[in-house]
């Protein structure tokens, strides 16, 4: 066997070979095809990584709550379903209030959701923001501050024109006793303004402590809207879901992929059919590498004839092409992915800050490319695979070739 790579080696080291156009050209249209292939799934499995980070940090991996009435007792309504879930699997559980209302500023005015949540025992508020923060500081729960503290998204902060320590109206519309509208007015100052991951986000939500606005929301400490639960894995949110929708009760449990269930149907089959049509590349490149594989034969008739010649099998012979076949692949992937790797460095940046992909289309403020090694080895081996298929025609030429029509001339 080692005769045998000795020999293939030593027919492509050869200037004659690396540095033919149709070479060239081979390797080339692999590379290409590795390129566009690698690229291509990094860009959808950082769209897919980017909204599911997105959801997760605002709504949760589950959301549990009663079909849209007040949850007058949080305690009494977590344990009415408190059997469903395995302890091990809880990271967290935050219940929350949601009420909607106007932000208004210098005659401009945008409807907004304001999100409240009473502090943990640790004093810790929406601590899983804290990496989402681009300007400011968290919300603190000090007691004498003048002002009640409030977080906005980056959208909805650019769009009013307001600044860190800012104080501005919130105007909270209700239903009186009566059955009168009314509405309340609440003062917050900005202490810091988020980056939420999604165009829509960063212009509608905004987040606040409950305990100073108890009377303003309508909610008691022990009240909310629903109840937020964090997973060790977000799937398990999928499989609470089903058990909790089988329980008797008026209850509601939306997961993280209810969210934008559409969208994330329509990244799986993208992905699918995107993989497929840049496959067809890598199979016409292969026939490139077929071709250069037929030039190679030919430069070398006379040295299989005098092999074959000499006693070596024509089993043999397709060895040493399926060896050559083999190499050339190999270093038009490796060139791929390493062009691959370099290019998504370089457009990460691009994505980050929006250039490419606007985010009121495709809903994300930024996007960050995520290379799956499994792709990556995936697309590889394909690519190695394909140009072996179209070597194989060759690889047959080769093993009937004849000593004598070789060597006839010699």
């Amino acid at each position: 066997m080692k005769l045998l790579i000795s020999l293939s080696f030593k027919f492509l080291w050869k200037k004659s070979f690396w540095g033919n156009i149709s070479t060239i050209l081979s390797l080339v249209g692999l590379c290409l095809g590795s390129v566009c292939l690698i690229v291509t799934l990094s860009l959808i499995n950082g769209y897919e990584y980017s909204l599911k980070k997105s959801v997760y940090d605002v709504s949760g991996h589950l959301i549990v709550d009663k079909l849209g009435r007040p949850i007058f007792d949080n305690q009494k309504f977590k344990n009415e379903f408190s059997e469903v879930f395995d302890p091990k699997d809880i990271v967290e559980e935050v219940p929350f209030v949601l009420r909607e209302g106007l932000v208004a500023k210098e005659g401009q005015v945008r409807g907004v959701v304001l999100q409240l949540q009473a502090a943990s025992k640790s004093g810790a508020l929406f601590s899983r923001l804290n990496k989402k923060i681009i300007k400011g500081k968290n919300l603190s729960t000090d007691p004498e501050s003048e002002n009640v503290g409030i977080l906005v998204g980056a959208g909805l902060a650019k769009s009013l024109k307001l600044e860190i320590g800012e104080v501005f109206p919130f105007i909270l519309p209700y239903v009186s006793e009566s059955g009168d509208i009314s509405r309340k007015l609440q003062k917050f100052e900005l202490v810091g303004i988020l980056d939420l991951g999604q165009h829509d986000l960063n212009h509608r939500f905004v987040f606040s402590d409950l305990n100073p606005l108890v009377e303003f929301s309508g909610f008691s400490l022990n009240q909310s809207t629903g109840v937020r639960y964090f997973f060790k894995d977000p799937n398990k949110a999928l499989i609470y879901q089903s058990k909790i929708q089988k329980l008797k009760g008026f209850f509601s449990a939306r997961t993280w992929k209810d969210a934008h269930r559409t969208l994330f149907h329509a990244i799986e089959y993208e992905k699918q059919i995107l993989f497929i049509v840049l496959s067809l590349m890598l199979l016409i490149a292969s026939f490139n590498a077929a071709s250069s594989m037929f030039l190679n034969l030919m430069n070398h008739t006379k040295q299989f004839s005098l092999l074959k010649s000499i006693g070596l099998s024509s089993f043999k012979v397709n060895i040493i092409c399926l060896i050559q076949a083999v190499i050339l692949a190999a270093v038009g992937s490796l060139l791929g992915v390493v062009i691959s790797l370099a290019i998504i460095s370089g457009l990460g940046a691009l994505l980050k800050g929006g250039y490419i992909i606007p985010p009121v289309v495709y809903k994300l403020s930024q996007i960050n490319l995520v290379v799956e090694f499994g792709d990556v080895f995936l697309v590889f081996l394909m690519s190695v695979f394909v140009a072996l298929l179209a070597s194989i025609g060759p690889i047959r030429m080769a093993s009937k070739i004849k000593p004598v029509e070789g060597l006839k001339y010699e």
